[in-house]
């Protein structure tokens, strides 16, 4: 399977063996184009040509829908490393910046 926003590129490819498949990431109220192909399961180097384009558009983004933001950071504190894990609802710059426990910019990440 491939998608891709409507009216833009590059394509987006997918692969999985299931039945059905779930993506997630994609943005709310958007219009997207998807494919599908099938490879043989004997010959991987076997494929079918791809699909006629079918589409379909998200929903709404709905703020009542969202929980707040959440941002773990594990463990805390810690000596030599950590990890930083958060969700973004859409595509944006971040700048993550590390500071130690007496308030000292120790680095930083965008």
């Amino acid at each position: 399977m491939r998608y891709k926003v409507a009216k833009s590129s590059p394509w987006i490819k997918f692969t999985t063996p299931e039945t059905a498949a779930e993506i997630e990431g994609l943005l709310a109220n958007t219009k997207y184009v998807w494919q599908i192909r099938t490879n043989c399961a004997k010959n991987p180097d076997v494929t079918s040509s791809w699909s006629e384009k079918q589409k379909f558009t998200t929903a709404e983004f709905k703020i009542g829908d969202v929980q707040s933001t959440s941002i773990k950071v594990y463990p805390n504190p810690f000596t030599s490393s950590s990890t930083i894990s958060f969700y973004l609802y859409q595509d944006s710059q971040v700048l993550i910046e590390l500071f130690d426990v007496t308030g000292k910019k120790t680095a930083n990440d965008s």
